[in-house]
């Protein structure tokens, strides 16, 4: 019994410890940088008690928040390096308006530009941002804000 009630105190003050979703101060936090009018930079980052799936989490939320205040539905994170999973999507080259398959590669086009769409990272990543839905699921690569932000808000009340 004194276990576990240690171990729920000690839950407790590291959770009281830990960064909270906010603007990178001090203690860690998220920052955004619009780049384009639907291409945004995220970085977020924590303290020493600060899990790297909260880091995660917050970085997908600024970035839900920043697709929204752009007057978008839904976010990919795009890079220029090659992408470590299989598309899985046979017989169409274009996924949508933005989205296409090119070379077995799921791409976003920008003026003539393609970049890779790759699996977020956890501290700093570049997205873009669109509004038609994508006609082919891919989880874990194409967010859609709204649910991003109902998600990891839930996350985040219960670790409160």
């Amino acid at each position: 019994m004194k276990k576990l009630i240690f171990s729920l105190i000690m839950a407790t003050i590291l959770t009281a410890c830990s960064t909270p979703y906010q603007e990178r101060g001090l203690r860690g936090g998220v920052t955004g940088i619009r780049l384009d009018d639907t291409i945004f930079e995220v970085t977020s980052s924590g303290n020493s008690f600060t899990g790297a799936g909260a880091i995660y989490r917050y970085g997908l939320r600024k970035a839900a928040e920043m697709t929204l205040s752009a007057g978008c539905k839904y976010f990919v994170a795009i890079d220029n390096e090659s992408q470590s999973f299989d598309v899985g999507i046979s017989g169409k080259n274009v996924v949508n308006q933005e989205l296409n398959i090119m070379n077995g590669n799921l791409v976003y086009m920008m003026n003539g530009t393609a970049y890779n769409v790759i699996k977020p990272r956890t501290y700093k990543n570049t997205f873009a941002c669109f509004n038609n839905k994508p006609n082919a699921l891919i989880p874990g690569l194409i967010f859609n804000a709204k649910y991003v932000i109902e998600d990891v808000s839930k996350v985040n009340e219960t670790l409160q």
